[in-house]
């Protein structure tokens, strides 16, 4: 939106939740569909994102606020900008709220930040187990002997005449082996078509292929890669 005349609109919610502030983020980004990452400008725990979702363009901040005896309680800053050729002001406050009411709509919301009863100590065990899951996520051990041997699963499969396939409304892909060499072959709106004759590089697109549905279900997270890859052994006809 640079250089564009803007409205502009925020809100500010507070919440309350049991799950600790990664698995807080984490549903924050699926809900939101706005990955945040950890905000270094800020005493209390916070992660930070923002995202075009034409014709709005969106900044989130979620701050871990408070570690309550029961619950822990957070809050989520929602900024918007829309194109003013595009909207009115009162649009855009009313598209806003809408916004952040389906966003924290399965968490329970309080109107004032009451931290009576909060713990210090519990907040920073909380952070610290936050801070490993984050490295956890970021570095996922790899079961290379485990993948292999389902790779291997795959090549066996596969020579024996099986296959993977999807379909959906504009068309869709087969993927065969024929001859020793992978083929990839689309059909429908597409008509593209890869070979393969190195197995490395057609494990690299078959992974590749399949990288949104290993993951579609923890997203923006992955999967450690032997889930994955068990889960794409599943798929194969």
């Amino acid at each position: 939106m640079s250089g564009e005349p803007v409205w502009s609109a925020e809100r500010q919610c507070w919440f309350r939740d049991r799950r600790g502030p990664w698995d807080v983020k984490f549903r924050i980004e699926r809900t939101t569909a706005i990955l945040v990452s950890r905000a270094a400008d800020s005493e209390r725990l916070a992660y930070r994102g923002e995202s075009s979702i034409p014709p709005h363009h969106y900044r989130v901040r979620l701050v871990f606020e408070a570690a309550m005896p029961n619950d822990n309680l957070y809050s989520l800053r929602v900024e918007a900008t829309g194109w003013k050729k595009f909207m009115k002001p009162h649009e855009l406050e009313a598209s806003l709220q809408r916004t952040v009411d389906y966003w924290l709509r399965e968490v329970q919301r309080v109107d004032e930040p009451d931290t009576d009863g909060a713990s210090g100590e519990r907040y920073q065990e909380l952070v610290q187990a936050a801070a490993e899951q984050e490295a956890a996520a970021a570095n996922p051990p790899v079961d290379h002997a485990g993948i292999a041997a389902i790779q291997r699963k795959i090549i066996d499969g596969m020579r024996a005449g099986r296959r993977f396939a999807t379909a959906h409304k504009e068309g869709g892909t087969n993927i065969t082996m024929h001859r020793g060499k992978w083929i990839s072959q689309d059909y429908g709106e597409s008509n593209d078509r890869r070979v393969f004759d190195d197995e490395a590089a057609f494990f690299e697109y078959l992974r590749k292929f399949y990288d949104w549905e290993t993951r579609r279900d923890i997203y923006p997270h992955r999967p450690p890669e032997a889930d994955a890859w068990r889960y794409i052994l599943g798929k194969l006809m």
